[in-house]
Parts: C-alpha cells; sequence; structure tokens
C-alpha cells in the first residue's frame, strides 16, 4: 500500500491539534524550514554584515541621503553609525553626554521624518539625526518640550505622536501627544499645547491598560495599550484629531509588535496574532499556532518580542524570548502569501529592522562556501536585488546580521527537520508495517537527508525512533525501514550541509493484524 505525500509546503506546521487529527499535508513539528512554492525547504541562514559594532546594539534604524545608506545602533550609553559597502563605524552619541537606559528601555523612534532620524529612549530627551555626514552627532529634538520623556515617539502624517508620557517626573500612561504639524522637510516647530495658536495637542487614552505603541493604517493612526485598540483619526481643526474605541478586549503585547501588510495590521496581542483593517480583526494563528506560541514565550521576557516583516520572502517574523532565555532565541514565520507557519532559530536579537544594505553583490567564488559539485549556486547570480529591502539584526553578541543570506548561522550548523507523527493512515486500530520513504528532494547532488521512522503502539505513548537512515540526493531511490505499530511517525532532518527541498514523499506500508 503506498500513501503519497504532495505539495509539502501547503499548510506548514499545526502544533495545537492533535497530531493525528491534522490535515494530511500539515507537519507536526518544523524547525528552520520555509514553506515555498507548496514544498517545504530548508531556510537560508544569517551572515555577518558590516562588521563588528563598536557597542553591543540595542535598537536598529536606517536612513538615506541622496548619495548615502546609513545604519545607525543605539546601545545603553552611546550610539553609532555604520556606512559604506568598506563599513566605517562612527560614534555620533550626543555632545551632552551619554544616555542613561537600561536593557529595559527600548528604543524606537522614526527611521526618516523628512529625511530626520528620530530615536528615543523613553528616559532621555528624544534624539534627532539629519547625517550631513556620518561623523554628524545626535542632537535633542527641536522644540521638544523640557522636562517631558515618553516611552514611544512615532510619525503620523506630518506630526510627530508621543505616547505614556511623563512631565516634571509625573508619569502619565495613558497620555498621548502630538506636535505642530511639520511642513515638508523641517521639523515640527512646537509641541506646546497649551498655545492656542498652535495645532499641538494632548488626549488620554480610554480602554484597558497603559499605552504601548501605535502605527498609521491608511489615513488612520492606530494606537494599541495593553489591552485595547483605539484609531486616531486627522478632522482638522478645531479638535485636530478624531479618537475612537475600535477594540476593546484587544491591545499589543509588547512595543514593536506590529507591522502593516497590505492594508492591514499584524499584531501580536496578549493572547494571538491578530491581522485587522482598522474595523475587523481575525486571528492568524488560531488552531494552528497560538496555545504553542503564548506557553513558549518566555514570561519574564515577554517585553522584548517584536514583529517585523521581510519583504523579500513576503513573511512577517513573530519574535520573542523562549521560555528561560533572556533573549529573542526563536520566530514564528508567517508566510502572508501562502498563510503557512513555521519556527525558526534565532541569534539572541536585541533588534530588528528592514532596510537597504549597501553593497549587495553578487556570488563570487570566494563568497560560495560549498563544492563546486555540491553548490545549486551560480557565478555572478543574486539572491535579491540591491534596492530590495532586507531584514537586518542586532545581536546580544555583538554582530549585525543579515537574515536570509549564506548556508549556515554566521559560521554555525543549521539544524533543520520537518516531522509528520503518530499518522494512522486511516487505520487507527490495526498496526502497520511500514517498508520504506521514496521522497523526492529538489538539492544538489550529493546532498544527504536523514530519514527517521518512528512507530507507538497507543496514542499516549513514546515515539520509538529508528535509526536514521541516510538518503543521498542523486544516488538512493528510497530508504528501507521495518518497524510496526498502530501510528507511525516520519522526520526529514539534516544538521549542516547544503540547502534541500522536499517535494513529495511516498510511504510503503504494509496492513497487519487488529491486535
Amino acid at each position: 500500500m503506498i500513501v503519497t505525500y504532495n505539495n509539502t509546503g501547503e499548510i506548514g506546521v499545526v502544533k495545537d491539534v492533535a497530531p493525528d487529527a491534522i490535515q494530511k499535508n500539515a507537519w507536526s513539528s518544523v524547525q528552520n524550514m520555509v514553506c515555498q512554492d507548496a514544498a517545504i525547504e530548508r531556510i537560508n541562514g544569517h551572515s555577518e554584515n558590516y562588521g563588528t559594532p563598536s557597542i553591543k546594539p540595542y535598537g536598529l534604524f536606517q536612513v538615506t541621503t541622496g548619495t548615502s545608506i546609513y545604519w545607525v545602533y543605539p546601545g545603553l550609553a552611546k550610539a553609532y553609525t555604520v556606512t559604506g559597502s568598506t563599513p566605517v563605524h562612527t560614534d555620533i552619541t550626543r555632545v551632552a553626554g551619554d544616555y542613561t537606559g537600561s536593557s529595559s528601555d527600548r528604543w524606537n523612534g522614526v527611521d526618516s521624518f523628512f529625511g530626520t532620524m528620530i530615536i528615543n529612549n523613553g528616559v532621555d530627551d528624544p534624539q534627532m539625526w539629519a547625517p550631513s555626514t556620518a561623523a554628524t552627532a545626535l542632537v535633542d529634538l527641536s522644540n521638544w518640550p523640557a522636562s517631558t520623556t515618553a516611552k514611544v515617539i512615532r510619525e503620523y502624517k506630518n506630526f510627530l505622536v508621543a505616547l505614556n508620557v511623563t512631565e516634571s517626573g509625573t508619569n502619565k500612561p495613558h497620555r498621548l501627544m502630538w506636535s505642530q504639524p511639520a511642513d515638508p522637510g523641517s521639523l515640527p516647530s512646537s509641541w506646546d499645547y497649551t498655545d492656542a495658536t498652535k495645532d499641538a495637542g494632548i488626549t488620554d487614552i480610554a480602554g484597558s491598560g497603559i499605552l504601548v505603541d501605535c502605527l498609521a493604517l491608511g489615513e488612520q493612526n492606530i494606537i494599541y495599550k495593553e489591552g485595547s485598540t483605539s484609531s486616531m483619526q486627522f478632522i482638522g481643526a478645531p479638535q485636530i484629531f478624531r479618537f475612537a474605541p475600535i477594540f476593546t478586549e484587544a491591545g499589543m503585547l509588547a512595543q514593536g509588535c506590529a507591522e502593516e501588510i497590505n492594508g492591514h495590521h499584524i499584531v501580536l496581542t496578549q493572547g494571538d496574532l491578530m491581522r485587522h483593517n482598522g474595523v475587523s480583526a481575525e486571528s492568524v494563528i488560531d488552531k494552528r499556532m497560538r496555545t504553542w506560541l503564548f506557553k513558549n514565550i518566555d514570561t519574564v521576557n515577554y517585553t522584548k518580542s517584536i514583529v517585523v516583516k521581510s519583504r523579500s520572502r513576503k513573511e512577517v517574523y513573530v519574535l520573542f524570548a523562549s521560555s528561560g532565555s533572556n533573549n529573542i532565541d526563536t520566530a514564528v514565520v508567517w508566510d502572508y502569501s501562502t498563510n503557512t507557519l513555521t519556527v525558526k532559530d534565532m541569534p539572541n536579537v536585541l533588534a530588528a529592522n528592514s532596510g537597504i544594505i549597501e553593497g549587495a553583490s553578487q556570488n563570487t567564488y570566494d563568497t560560495i562556501n560549498e563544492t563546486y559539485a555540491a553548490t545549486s549556486k551560480d557565478y555572478t547570480d543574486t539572491e535579491y536585488t540591491p534596492t530590495m529591502p532586507r531584514l537586518m539584526l542586532a545581536t546580544d553578541d555583538t554582530k549585525l546580521l543579515l537574515d536570509d543570506d549564506g548556508n549556515d548561522f554566521d559560521g554555525s550548523q543549521i539544524l533543520a527537520f520537518c516531522e509528520k507523527t503518530s499518522l494512522h493512515f486511516g487505520l487507527a486500530q490495526q498496526y502497520k508495517l511500514i517498508k520504506s520513504i521514496r521522497p523526492r528532494f529538489e538539492a544538489a547532488t550529493g546532498t544527504q537527508i536523514k530519514i527517521y521512522v518512528g512507530t507507538q503502539a497507543l496514542i499516549d505513548s513514546p515515539i520509538d525512533w529508528s535509526d536514521a537512515q541516510v538518503f543521498t540526493v542523486g544516488t538512493d531511490y528510497e530508504s528501507y525501514f521495518l518497524k510496526s505499530g498502530r501510528y507511525i511517525s516520519i522526520k526529514f532532518e539534516t544538521a549542516g550541509g547544503n540547502k534541500w527541498r522536499l517535494n513529495a514523499f511516498d510511504v510503503d506500508i504494509e496492513p497487519q493484524g487488529l491486535y
């Protein structure tokens, strides 16, 4: 009896449903694999880019001029920028002295507000940087009110918006403050909400929890508290903005946990990954990975979570510190073009952002690190266009890493696997003898992939896994097993080696007795 599994990347991983009850083409566990063109394949790695940072980077921003691309990475006390295909790192800390934030004071801001970068750590005066040269130092934001800080500063239209404000030492966690609108090419001339001649203003946002963040969505600015969501919409004088509740039971888990995708926000709430258009919402992960995700987010370091998009692959990463971890070490990856989910290891991330990578070059004999026989790359080929924004990661071991690049994790092997467990093939009460697996891989000739088969007599008993059978692409046709059980598990795995794709596989089983 041959059972065929096609379209191996059609659904992705489903962890919240019992493995014997998930769809045929779903996987019960996946690590460092992605769904691509209806197949499942091992991911690319990440590689060090822009040289070694001068400080541990707790934030990551990008601003461009007519001729240069600058990445800015602030730390706890200093701030640096790096630019150039031959990277040059430059100290741009404010002249007034070191910053005073801690590791829990997350950097946020605006990559480019009419050409000026604005960064903010919530405890010091917001900083601005309009580079004429890389050596230009950060300075305090023009016209920012004295004795005032804000946890978050963002842009909306030609306004700057500050959330969770502290004035003269008094924290007002529900307070939203907006600036005078800026003329194109300039910064706001005032934040004085007491001046009747200005359009600057304040309001306290109702709803559950304190203010966390905001993000524009079309003509609205969506305001997120911990447990509720509101809209902010420009209506002109005298009120300037209209504020209205949207969701009374869903907010944002932590700062930086939303992205805009095709007219929707993707938001990590306190109990879901939600997609909404400012009116109605739906879960992205319910009945697939919602329960698993929130069981695995560390209960202390959940505020370090980040939602960020990888436009080059049409993916959204939900980055989080897993249980017991101090930094981000895991990502749930949602492919918004195929609506599939997978899981990926992350390198102790502190910050992430998408931007243009300077000096994006073609493959050369020096950069292709596989052997001539094994590589699937072409000389002078490129994996992305130079103008496509790429995902950059700032890490706890003081590195700037380009995601989805290279064949390993910055020199370390990639452990990648996909597995389907507790299969009963429609014969739940019957023992089955599994005889062989016939995979259809796409990979360089000579690539070796381990295949395992496991069996269970009872659905709640441990899986008895076989020894690995090594399948060599270009040489082998099938891998042989003689194991029997009521429930059968199958796993494909590599540690290091070349990239590979599993398009389909056949399982040769022989039904046995009802005993």
